[in-house]
């Protein structure tokens, strides 16, 4: 007698139905029936693999057809003469291959028709999930059995153990198992691995393992464009593998992403609790039906926050371990022999459709969406979250083949805070530069003292300025960036030999490339401020907010220049000394850096004053008394020239001199006229 299969198309590494066709025949050999699998289209050649039309059973013979896409196959089936059985596996939605594949469209969006056209011409018909089955009775089909696809775990016994060894590291690995096409949502998937491992874990990596189609040649194309976009490292798409070498990727694999919008049954499911991966999966069609109790259903793409939720659950293990042991026993439901022996159950009441049927079947129907363990919501509001119900459903109809990046308006955010003066604000610069950089598409928003925060104003790299009275929710960020606080509880940092700067980028977890400096200047009428546009000026800076930085000499230094320039005095207060001309209290800041911009040279303490002219390239002369200018100068300015003292009352950093001011005043009024000399010779000036 034969028992035979008859389907569209089989795979030589195979996909899921591929396998079950072999699994299948497999079972009926063992029992003694003569067996083929006819077929449309194949990539490979086997004696067992026939050309349907070759299919010429008796009257006695069953023929099982696997129904998954419109063909010349159906019409075939219909008017075949013998015992036919049709197991329904689902079909992909037609919309998903919209403008992607017009003849997968036409063959999908048919497919409907083509199913109906069989009602009352099968003798049996099974769905291999509680789905499928749904999705039959709303074309008209009846009794229907469910009878998952059985597994062969036998094939993951051996293991590719070069890809294990190369792979078997301190990483992260993320996986998913699935065919490259618009209906498993891989854009989801990358998304959730760009939030992972640029804001939480940079050492991961995500595998995707699943033939790429020509069919679906587009969308790969596009998600390929997508992930250099974003340029994201460690996506490897590793298309169709063998057993061995799948294996050993579940192995190396620390979690399971399934964000799928459309699945018959979604066997990697399955084989994802088999090797113990914890599984988070989006809550559709088939996929609540196959976990069971299981894993982790969301109901909503939050990327960022499944990002965290991977985070949580590798980094609590009471957690972890809790839904690996649910998934373990939810396997048990897929035993493989079981299953067996349901399907050859289903065979016999075909052989013999003159009995009565046989209400010993176990009926793998189950409520199971309605019954769900929810094993994480003693985890916190980051869960509660995901599983809020999607109003948003996704219109296909307007599928966008270069994908936005995920929530770039209003969810990837970083807050920069800078709580001390405006030379950390204006050294910070560099850093958020940095950080646009490595992050393109973050919104970058900057909190800074009310007086400081208008020197950060219209930087390119930064979207708001807030002041420390009006702070934003912090809970709205995925980064919140605090470099100065942590530098504060670090022991003897000024120990260590490393630049703020530097120190500052390392906490923010950049590198930087340059350390020039940015203002955006606010221009003003220079006349207004006594400044006479017409003849060369300098700036001075006189006094800091930190009395030990402040030289003593100033005075006697304007007497030494003011036949030379027009001084201009920057200082917040107000001191009126002889022939300057003094800034107000009022101007702000980005005016006093335009001023500073236009200046031919500017000599100060260790303040904002020096880190303004720097910006610009203005040469500089920087006094530092108990200050090391090897740690906190400005970087960029190749004008810029330091004066040390001769001699300190406590050697390196300190905040407070034994005798007031007594490091920085051991420079001498000569000291700096001998530096304005040197700036003063043009063949010394850097362009």
């Amino acid at each position: 007698m034969e028992i035979s299969q008859i389907t569209a198309s089989i795979t030589r590494d195979g996909d899921s139905i591929s396998n079950y066709l072999l699994e299948i025949r497999n079972l009926l050999i063992e029992q003694g029936f003569e067996s083929y699998i006819y077929v449309e289209n194949k990539d490979f050649f086997s004696y067992f693999i026939k050309d349907y039309r070759d299919c010429k059973p008796k009257k006695d013979d069953i023929i099982i057809l696997h129904a998954t896409i419109g063909s010349n196959i159906t019409t075939f089936f219909k008017n075949l003469r013998c015992k036919k059985i049709m197991i329904y596996h689902n079909h992909t939605p037609a919309e998903f291959f919209r403008d992607i594949n017009n003849e997968n469209f036409r063959l999908l969006n048919s497919y409907n028709e083509d199913l109906k056209s069989l009602i009352n011409h099968v003798d049996y018909v099974i769905s291999d999930s509680e789905f499928n089955k749904q999705d039959l009775e709303k074309i008209g089909f009846k009794d229907i059995k469910v009878s998952p696809i059985f597994i062969n775990f036998n094939r993951f016994n051996d293991m590719n153990n070069y890809i294990f060894n190369k792979f078997n590291d301190n990483y992260i690995n993320i996986i998913h198992v699935g065919r490259i096409i618009p209906n498993k949502k891989i854009e989801d998937i990358i998304k959730i691995f760009y939030y992972y491992k640029n804001f939480i874990n940079s050492k991961s990596r995500l595998f995707l393992i699943g033939s790429i189609s020509s069919d679906a040649k587009r969308y790969y194309n596009a998600l390929t464009k997508y992930i250099n976009k974003l340029n994201l490292k460690d996506v490897y798409f590793l298309g169709n593998i063998n057993n061995k070498d799948l294996t050993a990727y579940y192995k190396l694999s620390n979690i399971f992403l399934h964000m799928s919008e459309h699945e018959g049954m979604g066997l990697p499911l399955i084989e994802a609790m088999y090797f113990n991966i914890p599984i988070i999966a989006f809550n559709s069609t088939a996929i609540p039906y196959t976990l069971g109790d299981s894993g982790i259903l969301i109901n909503y793409k939050y990327h960022k926050k499944i990002a965290e939720l991977v985070n949580i659950i590798l980094n609590n293990m009471g957690l972890k371990d809790k839904i690996i042991k649910i998934q373990r026993d939810r396997l048990k439901f897929f035993d493989t022999e079981n299953l067996k022996e349901q399907f050859l159950q289903h065979i016999i009441n075909v052989k013999n459709l003159d009995l009565p049927y046989d209400n010993n079947i176990i009926d793998y129907s189950e409520n199971s969406k309605d019954n769900k363990l929810n094993i994480v919501n003693k985890f916190g509001d980051i869960i509660k979250n995901l599983r809020k119900k999607d109003e948003n459903k996704t219109n296909y109809d307007s599928y966008n083949f270069i994908f936005n990046h995920p929530e770039s308006i209003t969810e990837i955010k970083i807050l920069y805070i800078q709580p001390k003066g405006v030379g950390d604000i204006i050294m910070s610069t560099p850093i958020l530069r940095a950080l646009k950089k490595r992050y393109p598409y973050a919104l970058i928003d900057f909190v800074a003292d009310k007086y400081c925060k208008d020197v950060i104003i219209n930087n390119p790299n930064i979207r708001n300025v807030y002041s420390f009275d009006k702070l934003p929710n912090l809970q709205e960020y995925i980064l919140v960036l605090r470099p100065y606080l942590k530098t504060q509880y670090m022991l003897n940092w000024q120990d260590t030999g490393i630049h703020i700067v530097d120190l500052y980028a390392s906490l923010c977890g950049v590198k930087l490339d340059s350390y020039k400096t940015e203002i955006s200047p606010l221009q003003v009428d220079l006349q207004e401020y006594g400044i006479d546009e017409k003849e060369d000026y300098i700036c001075l800076h006189t006094q800091s907010s930190l009395k030990y930085k402040d030289w003593s000499y100033f005075k006697e230094l304007i007497k030494k220049l003011k036949d030379e320039f027009n001084i201009v005095v920057i200082d917040e207060q107000q001191h009126n000394y002889k022939y300057t001309i003094q800034l107000p209290q009022n101007i702000k800041l980005r005016e006093k850096a335009y001023i500073i911009s236009k200046s031919k040279m500017l000599i100060g303490i260790d303040s904002m004053g020096i880190h303004m002219a720097c910006a610009f390239d203005i040469p500089t002369i920087a006094l530092y008394g108990n200050t090391l200018p090897e740690l906190c100068k400005p970087l960029s300015n190749k004008n810029l020239i330091t004066i040390e003292p001769k001699k300190r009352c406590i050697e390196g950093w300190h905040h407070f001199c034994k005798e007031d001011n007594y490091c920085i005043n051991s420079i001498s009024v000569d000291n700096v006229l001998e530096k304005v000399d040197f700036i003063l010779k043009k063949n010394q000036l850097v362009a």
